[in-house]
C-alpha cells in the first residue's frame, strides 16, 4: 500500500483523497486475489450444485463480523 501519511498527518483534502484512493486500490487488489481462491475452490466441489455453500457463507459472515468488531 502506498499511503505515506496517516489520516491525522494529512495537511489537505488532496492528501486525504490520495490516501483513500490508495486504500481502495489495495482493497480491489485483495478482492481479486480472494476471487482466485473462490474460483479455485470449485475444483474441490463434487458438482456445480454444491458450489454456493450457504452454510459456509453464513459461518464466514459471522466470523468476519467478529473480526470487524475486534478492529473497533
Amino acid at each position: 500500500m502506498q499511503v505515506t501519511k496517516l489520516p491525522m498527518e494529512c495537511e489537505n483534502l488532496n492528501e486525504i483523497r490520495q490516501g483513500i484512493d490508495s486504500i481502495d486500490r489495495e482493497i480491489i487488489r485483495l478482492l481479486q486475489q480472494r476471487m482466485g481462491y473462490v474460483l479455485s475452490a470449485a475444483q474441490f466441489k463434487p458438482d456445480e450444485a454444491s458450489i454456493p455453500a450457504p452454510d459456509r457463507i453464513a459461518a464466514m459472515l459471522i466470523d468476519r463480523r467478529g473480526w470487524a468488531e475486534e478492529e473497533f
